[in-house]
Formats: structure tokens, C-alpha cells, sequence
């Protein structure tokens, strides 16, 4: 039913990789770096939230549900873990931001930044509509409908160069 990756805390959502140019005035950061931290950074905030998503997976399966109800249940626990890791990962999104950007790539990661905010707001309202029955939604979710936003976000920041901000596309 649904794709487990799509919402893994190194995808945003999983998790997620993405830098503003909000750093500090005096010295920019170099992209090897810039990359290090990142990684860092997402990497502890997996280690954070990954137990929170395997119990649920625990509970409700792998999400390979056929019946309604019971996939109507999978998209409930979903929602229930995303009200409890979207404040991590926007949190994370800060925390990337605050490490400013290599010089010139300012604009580049301060637009995927952005979209890495709007597409963990995307993922979690496509949930909460998935859990009251939406099958639009259903669809986005299980990857049948256009290709998630945070997928397109976690291809752009392995292009980038991060490894574990983005690895769960």
C-alpha cells in the first residue's frame, strides 16, 4: 500500500537537507563542510525519530493492507506519528538553515529549504485527508498520484551532494 521510504526521517523527512544562507556574516561555511554538518544534523535527528516510526510500522504492519478500514487505520497511526515528528523536522529544517549556505549557493538552498518546509506541511495534510477517506490522497501517498513533493525535495538534495539529508527517496 504505501511507500515506506517516502516519509523516512533522512528522506524528510525525512527528513531532508537544506540550507538557507542565514549563516554568519564574517566567514562562510565550505560545501565539504556544509555537508558534514548537514549530514550531522539530519542524522541525529533520524536517530531520533526512526524509533517512533518503526513502532508504528510495528503496529500497523507494513502497510500493505488491502481492506478499507484497515488501510483507513494505517492512514490514522500515520497521522498520529506525524503530529508527533513534524515539530523534529521543522526544527531540523531551522537547523540546517542556521548553518548559512557555501558561497553562491545562497539562493539555490535557500529555495530548497522552502520547499523542504512546504513539503513536510504537503505530506502531513495529504495524511490527515488520506485518514478521512480521501483517495486522492491514498493515492499521492502510495505513490500513484504525481511524485510527492518531499521525493522531489530528497532527489534535490542528494544532487547537492548530501548523503543523509535526502536518503529516503
Amino acid at each position: 500500500m504505501m511507500r515506506r521510504s517516502t516519509m523516512t526521517v533522512s528522506g524528510i523527512v525525512l527528513a531532508a537537507a537544506w540550507l538557507a544562507g542565514c549563516g554568519d556574516d564574517t566567514e562562510q561555511i565550505s560545501k565539504p563542510e556544509f555537508v558534514e554538518r548537514a549530514d550531522a544534523i539530519c542524522q541525529e535527528v533520524q536517530d531520533e525519530l526512526d524509533p517512533v516510526w518503526e513502532a508504528m510500522w510495528a503496529e500497523v504492519g507494513d502497510g500493505e493492507v488491502e481492506s478499507p478500514a484497515d488501510q483507513g487505520q494505517v492512514f490514522v497511526a500515520l497521522g498520529e506519528v506525524m503530529d508527533a515528528t513534524v515539530p523534529a523536522m521543522h526544527e531540523m529544517a531551522d537547523d540546517l538553515r542556521a548553518l548559512g549556505a557555501p558561497a553562491g549557493d545562497e539562493e539555490l538552498l535557500e529555495t530548497l529549504f522552502d520547499d523542504l518546509d512546504a513539503a513536510i506541511d504537503e505530506f502531513a495534510s495529504m495524511v490527515d485527508a488520506a485518514a478521512d477517506g480521501d483517495e486522492a490522497a491514498r493515492e499521492y501517498l502510495d505513490g500513484e498520484g504525481d511524485e510527492a513533493a518531499i521525493d522531489v525535495v530528497n532527489v534535490r538534495a542528494q544532487d547537492y551532494g548530501l548523503r543523509v539529508c535526502g536518503a529516503g527517496s
